[in-house]
């Protein structure tokens, strides 16, 4: 897409570029973009094309995970026409499904962020939304009533140059709205393309403010209403899933230690050196998992919806300074 014209929502005055702020209290009045998704679906790249700007490294930097906190852009040369005068922010977040960082710490960096925003300013800013269980996450992420404000942007289609390639993606586009991301559209959420160009960008983010600034996402209720997240379908979500991810290292750990055991790896220096990188990764994320979980206190985890008996912690976050 290289068109520059037919924004809805926005007035392009110059080149349109974005600058890195500082993660602060951003200006009441404004219009923000929450970019959330895999880890490699193409959020820093997308950044980057808003900029039309490669030499930013902003997508590289991503990909070699230099960056495991919120990132906080501005729109240079780009207004709403309705409120010139009201900034547009992009919030770049660490991957979701990210093998090495759980969901539940993404949403603790949002959630302490949303909490400076609320202490600190008169008029809280207003957001603009953007693998199964991913997507159930996802579900409770946002929450039923919020689906205007969620834009599911989809990447990659600058890689397509067969047409038996183009006709697939689009039969997949299909049934992303049909079948996968039913319940967002029909509650007004939009799926888009994003081609990898600047105009294409643009056009993203046109579509992304077309939402109701007036409807909060479940997760900036939590903090907006002083919800306990223990109560909440999204707390219970991010403790299963957190549940799952111990479990998963565990096992993975276990097999490292058996091949390192293995009389084969011991003789084989390179392939040991490998495991024993392989085992430090995996006990590093586990004590992130196991981190994370020490902010929830004991409940029975079949309350959870685990089908267990035994005692686990309860989904709560901590309080942050």
């Amino acid at each position: 897409m290289d068109n520059m014209s037919g924004f809805k929502k926005i007035r392009v005055t110059g080149h349109p570029s974005v600058t890195t702020r500082e993660v602060r209290i951003l200006p009441g009045y404004c219009r923000i973009v929450l970019l959330i998704g895999p880890t490699g679906s193409g959020k820093s790249s997308f950044v980057e094309c808003i900029a039309d700007d490669k030499s930013l490294g902003i997508a590289k930097d991503q990909l070699e995970g230099v960056t495991q906190s919120l990132t906080v852009y501005k729109l240079t040369n780009v207004q709403q026409v309705l409120y010139p005068s009201n900034p547009i922010f992009l919030i770049d977040t660490p991957g979701f499904a990210d093998s090495r960082f759980p969901e539940s710490k993404t949403l603790g960096l949002v959630l302490e962020w949303i909490k400076k925003q609320c202490v600190k300013s008169e008029s809280y800013p207003r957001m603009a939304g953007s693998k199964g269980k991913l997507l159930d996450l996802l579900k409770e992420l946002t929450g039923k009533e919020s689906g205007e404000n969620i834009s599911i942007v989809t990447t990659m289609w600058d890689q397509l140059w067969k047409e038996e390639q183009i006709n697939r993606a689009n039969k997949r586009l299909e049934e992303m709205g049909s079948i996968y991301y039913k319940s967002f559209v029909q509650a007004g959420a939009r799926i888009l393309k994003f081609d990898n160009t600047h105009a294409s960008a643009l056009h993203v983010v046109d579509e992304c403010l077309i939402g109701k600034s007036s409807t909060y996402f479940s997760f900036e209720n939590v903090v907006l209403k002083s919800e306990a997240i223990a109560s909440t379908s999204l707390g219970r979500a991010l403790y299963q899933n957190l549940i799952e991810r111990q479990e998963s290292l565990a096992q993975r750990l276990k097999v490292i230690e058996d091949d390192l055991s293995d009389e084969s790896s011991r003789s084989n220096p390179e392939l040991e050196d490998v495991l024993l990188k392989q085992q430090k990764e995996a006990m590093a994320d586990l004590a992130l998992v196991e981190e994370e979980l020490k902010g929830f206190p004991p409940v029975a985890q079949n309350e959870l919806g685990l089908g267990r008996t035994t005692t686990s912690p309860e989904p709560q976050f901590e309080e942050h300074s």
